[in-house]
């Protein structure tokens, strides 16, 4: 048996040039959302370095930094945005073929993208940071301020309290409209009680957010390369009439191999030995207890999304959008449906490459 690789269709290779220049040209119209449309971009940039015409996808990694500089941007954030655009490149530029087949290149991108979105968050508060100022604290002053100088303060204030997200002051038994406005005393509790409830909000969701970021990023661009780049024509030798097409998995068919389940459990045995402790180790605590829930809720959506689909290819999109609803709606059953994958038979098992060849194998005489 002889695979030969084949290339993607042209209008993929056109599709993914376009939208990478959309998101540099929306990062020069709005450089406030420079970091979130530049940490999609590995997601086109990376399956184009494969391609013959890289110097397309070269020229796009340093333009989100170059515009966030002629903005005015503090050049270390220009620099993340660098990292967010070049390392991915880099690790996709230097893996070869055998390599990219692996489930572990999914862990080069995770890395990859974990580094460069912490050297973002750690570049956004850089003047804070050499003050000796928190994040925690850093952002809860941001917030503060903002929500404090807002026309609609009074609203924004309102609407929390009525929603139970900020609790009403001690020796207040109602709001009105004339606390908001001019009663100090209350204006300078509802203060404390904003930049309490937000710092309270980073310690325990800003390790989340950044492994989580970091999870799907990493996944979605392995995903989307080996989808371009990982189809073989498969030529018989025996029977050279006869020729077989091999299509890379799917979301779907995404699982994690055995080995990994024995390191997420180590992750979340950690969590529970350190949840007692306090600052740094507290910090590693929550990614290690981030990454274990993270990778089965992303397990699970992969199960929710198979199920949906099955064989029926035109319900993909369909089966996306639910599976992305599930991960962000009900992160808690994603990460059961994900945990108990390899116990019961949500998806054919595929142990098993065999099985998951066969289903993708079109043959033609």
């Amino acid at each position: 048996m002889q695979a030969v690789s084949l290339r993607p269709q042209q209008r993929l290779l056109v599709s993914k040039r376009i939208a990478l220049y959309a998101l540099v040209v929306l990062i020069g119209l709005v450089p406030a959302l420079s970091l979130p449309l530049t940490m999609l971009m590995p997601l086109f940039i990376c399956p184009l370095i494969k391609g013959k015409k890289n110097w397309i996808a070269w020229i796009t990694v340093p333009l989100p930094s170059v515009i966030v500089l002629l903005y005015g941007y503090h050049p270390a954030y220009a620099a993340s945005l660098l990292l967010l655009t070049g390392l991915p490149a880099l690790v996709t530029w230097r893996m070869n073929p055998v390599q990219s087949s692996k489930p572990e290149s999914i862990l080069m991108y995770v890395a990859a993208m974990a580094i460069a979105l912490a050297f973002a968050l750690w570049a956004l508060y850089l003047d804070a940071w050499q003050q000796g100022i928190s994040l925690a604290e850093f952002l809860s002053e941001k917030v503060e301020q903002w929500v404090m100088s807002h026309p609609q303060r009074t609203s924004l204030l309102y609407r929390a309290m009525s929603a139970g997200l900020l609790p009403v002051p001690d020796g207040y038994q109602q709001v009105t409209l004339l606390n908001l406005t001019i009663d100090p005393v209350f204006l300078g509790e509802v203060r404390l009680m904003l930049k309490t409830r937000v710092a309270q909000l980073v310690e325990t969701k800003v390790p989340v957010l950044l492994v989580q970021a970091s999870i799907l990023l990493g996944v979605f661009t392995d995903l989307r390369i080996l989808r371009m780049w990982g189809s073989y024509l498969l030529l018989n030798k025996t029977e050279p009439n006869k020729v077989s097409i091999a299509l890379a998995p799917s979301f779907s068919r995404l699982r994690m191999p055995r080995r990994w389940h024995v390191v997420l459990l180590i992750c979340c045995v950690s969590y529970f030995l350190m949840i007692g402790t306090q600052g740094f180790v507290y910090r590693i605590a929550q990614l290690a207890y981030a990454t274990f829930e993270t990778a089965y809720q992303l397990q699970g959506a992969a199960v929710v999304c198979s199920l949906i689909m099955g064989e029926k290819q035109e319900r993909r999109v369909l089966a996306g959008i639910a599976a992305g609803l599930l991960f962000v709606m009900m992160p808690f059953a994603a990460f059961v449906a994900g945990c108990f994958e390899n116990m019961f038979s949500f998806r054919l098992r595929a142990g098993d490459d065999k099985n998951e060849r066969e289903k993708n194998e079109e043959e033609e005489p």
